[in-house]
């Protein structure tokens, strides 16, 4: 998906939870206590990680899987996942041609896996249901990147898992360039002009982060009457 695409989406999706909020749509059907939640705040801007080139000219990028805590309201933690950091995870910023190398180390005490969402991949690298990275292990996606400038994301697809593990905050975003992205008149410094917006709804019981769905909610959605924007 072109990145302008993406913010006009976003922005609606937006727009329709907050819709369904007002309108006690949410499975609860309660409102969220505010009352000290981090609101008014600098906008925090998920940082971008610095890959390690290797011999073979290989860009590496090492992003840790772990279970942390997250500061939601003013000193109430939630626990969280995070990569690399107490939530959600770092920014992947790569240009068309590269030759990546995406290490992933589980440090959870249970099994995840990582997929490349929107990336062109071969299928062995796609991070599926079928590979499965077991605790105290890592996972490598390793491919050339081969597609035209895009925002894309990074997030688990365990069997059974994957809602839970990225509600937790395990999810990450991937920007491509390509030969068009230093010629076209766009916002390009990132965290400056360029900025990378994660909207996600999420539930909150005694101002910790709250994933309870019931058979309801599997069939037919979780949805949380908060809204978060870069966590």
């Amino acid at each position: 998906m072109h990145r302008r695409n993406f913010v006009k989406l976003s922005l609606v999706s937006a727009t329709y939870l907050l819709s369904a909020c007002n309108a006690g749509e949410s499975s609860s059907n309660k409102s969220a206590n505010l009352d000290g939640f981090l609101i008014n705040q600098a906008l925090n801007i998920p940082p971008l990680l610095d890959p390690i080139p290797d011999v073979n000219g290989v860009k590496q990028f090492n992003l840790n899987i772990e279970e942390r805590t997250h500061n939601f309201y003013t000193d109430v933690a939630s626990n969280t996942f995070g990569i690399n950091q107490s939530y959600l995870g770092n920014t992947l910023r790569i240009k068309n041609g590269d030759k990546v190398s995406i290490n992933y180390t589980n440090k959870l005490q249970e099994a995840t896996t990582m997929h490349g969402h929107g990336m062109h991949v071969p299928a062995s690298m796609d991070g599926g249901p079928n590979q499965r990275i077991e605790p105290n292990t890592t996972w490598s996606a390793i491919y050339t990147i081969n597609q035209k400038a895009s925002t894309n994301w990074y997030h688990p697809h365990l069997m059974g898992k994957t809602a839970e593990h990225v509600y937790k905050g395990l999810t990450g975003l991937i920007i491509l360039e390509d030969s068009q992205s230093d010629v076209l008149a766009l916002p390009k410094t990132y965290g400056k002009d360029d900025i990378p917006l994660v909207i996600q709804d999420r539930n909150f019981l005694n101002k910790q982060l709250s994933y309870t769905p019931v058979a309801h909610d599997i069939m037919r959605g979780y949805r949380g009457d908060v809204l978060l924007t870069n966590g």
